[in-house]
């Protein structure tokens, strides 16, 4: 009887390039707002038309648009690069990235991880925040309201994250996955519980595909 096609896990090239990891890949997560890309990007496409009033209106005077221009770049690279928050857990660490920013942490550092509701307030909004215990935020408006909290060791001292993820507790049930904590249950309420286990189940049917 032939065997079923493997399925490849899909990266992409900000993956490739930004996100090489160690181990074999047990999930990829990929969350992207289109609302967090909108809020960005609408104002530094309109930025430069108020570059060319302000230089029109000063009379020819460069400097005067010069803020609008560099204000623009900023808006712009922020909204290709802040707008997406991307997972990878393998089955030695995992990879956490807002832009350029995040955790890596290896799989053996890891404390706990679950599934919770985002404490919007603590943080004090979404991106990249710092909340008042210390901990950090990697999180996107416009995605779903559940994001994966995870503590880790970092020497002598535990951190806590917390960020988006599109299948929240997909993610932390492969955290727990590599680290082999079979039989722990995730932190989730009654309303998400059938969700995590169908995605669980669809863990379970990747990596029989993969075998």
């Amino acid at each position: 009887m032939s065997q079923p096609p493997q399925r490849r896990i899909a990266t992409d090239t900000f993956e490739d390039e930004h996100m090489s990891t160690e181990g074999e890949v047990l999930l990829r997560d990929k969350l992207a707002s289109r609302t967090m890309a909108a809020v960005l990007g609408i104002p530094a496409l309109l930025l430069p038309f108020l570059a060319v009033y302000t230089f029109i209106a000063s009379g020819g005077v460069w400097a005067a648009m010069a803020g609008s221009l560099i204000a623009s770049v900023v808006l712009a690279l922020t909204a290709l690069t802040m707008t997406v928050v991307r997972t990878v857990v393998t089955s030695r660490e995992v990879m956490v990235r807002l832009g350029l920013w995040g955790p890596r942490v290896a799989i053996e550092d890891v404390v706990s991880v679950r599934a919770i509701k985002y404490p919007v307030v603590k943080y004090g909004g979404w991106g990249l925040k710092r909340g008042i215990d210390g901990s950090w935020a990697y999180t996107m408006l416009g995605g779903t309201d559940r994001v994966v909290e995870m503590v880790y060791r970092d020497g002598a001292k535990e951190r806590k994250v917390v960020f988006s993820a599109e299948r929240p507790e997909a993610v932390a049930a492969a955290i727990l996955k590599a680290k082999g904590a079979a039989g722990v249950r995730i932190s989730v309420d009654d309303e998400a519980e059938l969700e995590a286990m169908a995605e669980e189940e669809i863990l379970a049917e990747e990596e029989q595909l993969r075998a």
